[in-house]
């Protein structure tokens, strides 16, 4: 049970970050946030696309790096374990 709470404060931890970055960019480049903006609300077909390539690609790492991660031992292991986790997390 308390793994399920140390999973629940990093994913929160994790998402008030993610938001007051978004925050603090918008504030310190008001402009390129314009125009990415703009360029969004064009093409949006074009962002989703993009994002699921992403996704499937980046998904397709982590799973074999987790892979790799049961088939290694030591500090092979927990690099490719902190490795997938990086990329799940992002």
């Amino acid at each position: 049970m308390d793994s399920v709470f140390d999973l629940l404060v990093i994913v929160l931890l994790g998402l008030s970050s993610i938001s007051a970055f978004m925050v603090v960019v918008s504030l310190l480049l008001p402009t390129p946030i314009i125009k990415i903006q703009n360029v969004l609300d064009k093409r949006p077909g074009r962002s989703l696309l993009l994002g699921f390539v992403n996704f499937a690609f980046f998904g397709l790492i982590a799973t074999l790096s987790g892979w790799a991660a049961d088939q290694l031992s030591g500090v092979l292991e927990a690099i490719f374990t902190v490795f997938a986790g990086v990329i799940v997390l992002g």
